[in-house]
């Protein structure tokens, strides 16, 4: 069950449901639980050094790339220092994590929110620097992002599997990680009996005199 590029995911509520999860989607999830939190942080911590560089070059010298270049060498950064040599140089100046038997390329979204000028299959992985140690081709994820127009604020993160030009699943990866986050915290359960609020310690001042 595949969806058109054109008409593709405005924050579809269908993508939320169990019952609508391919089960390629279900074990992307599985497999990167531990993973989908760091890379939503990484992104967001990518876009707030992007805006504090940009606020520092005058507006004189800034052109209309300067923000996606410096999003793009910060989110690639960023990436190398979690991930190391994990972090492999591809065709078309891009860059891919190889991680659990996946590929997985970053860039941003259009307005509807899925990747433009994509090239998928092997041709983007030909030239890689670095063995690459998979058997058999690798999925391919693309990581991506939406921003209000220019670049103030960012909108959403999501993954998206493509196949044959068409949008297989689309996932909200801020909403997916703010899930997993609650689920991995654990629950504080108190004594029968007692109460859960936390009184306050009263400081005893000292007497003088």
């Amino acid at each position: 069950m595949s969806t058109n590029l054109n008409t593709l995911f405005e924050d579809s509520k269908e993508n939320d449901k169990e019952s609508t999860k391919l089960p390629s989607q279900i074990r992307f999830e599985d497999k990167m639980e531990q993973e989908i939190p760091v890379l939503v942080e990484i992104i967001n911590s990518a876009f707030d050094e992007m805006r504090n560089q940009v606020n520092n070059i005058s507006p004189d010298f800034r052109n209309h790339l300067t923000k996606p270049n410096r999003m793009n060498e910060q989110v690639k950064g960023k990436l190398i220092e979690h991930y190391g040599d994990k972090i492999k140089s591809l065709r078309y100046n891009r860059f891919g994590l190889f991680l659990n038997d996946y590929v997985f390329l970053f860039k941003k979204f259009n307005n509807k929110g899925f990747p433009s000028n994509i090239r998928t299959g092997n041709s983007v992985m030909l030239s890689t620097k670095g063995k690459l140690n998979f058997q058999g081709e690798p999925e391919i994820i693309f990581i991506g992002f939406t921003v209000t127009h220019g670049y103030e604020d960012m909108r959403t993160i999501k993954a998206v599997k493509i196949v044959d030009e068409e949008v297989q699943w689309a996932v909200n990866l801020q909403g997916l990680a703010g899930d997993l986050r609650r689920k991995n915290t654990p629950t504080v359960i108190p004594p029968t009996g007692q109460s859960l609020v936390v009184k306050p310690k009263i400081q005893q001042q000292k007497k003088t005199g």
